[in-house]
């Protein structure tokens, strides 16, 4: 089973921007258990900077440092059929970037 990760950036206005990151699933490990081995690693159980976790960054062309911020939010992961290169990173190193980030 491949995988869909749906996350989302929110300015200081609330405003946000989604997107989307495409992984193979080699372990072929449940949504039930990605979803627990994600959000065990995330910042307060859902939050992420995308620069450090390998994940290309949502942000509107407007950033004002002294009220937006690198934070991104963890949305959901689910099952895809999608079709990818073979220089795809599979979801477990995603989460092994999330691990570094401690």
């Amino acid at each position: 089973m491949n995988v869909i990760l749906e996350y989302l950036y929110r300015d200081a206005g609330n405003n946000k921007i989604w997107g989307e990151a495409l992984f193979p699933n080699k372990s072929n490990l449940s949504r039930y258990d990605l979803l627990k081995m994600i959000r065990e690693k995330l910042i307060d159980g859902e939050f992420f900077i995308a620069e450090k976790a390998g994940l290309t960054p949502l942000y509107f062309e407007k950033y004002d440092a002294e009220l937006d911020h690198g934070w991104h939010e963890f949305f959901d992961i689910k099952p895809s059929a999608g079709k990818f290169r073979s220089c795809e990173k599979d979801i477990m190193q995603f989460i092994e970037n999330l691990q570094e980030l401690d």
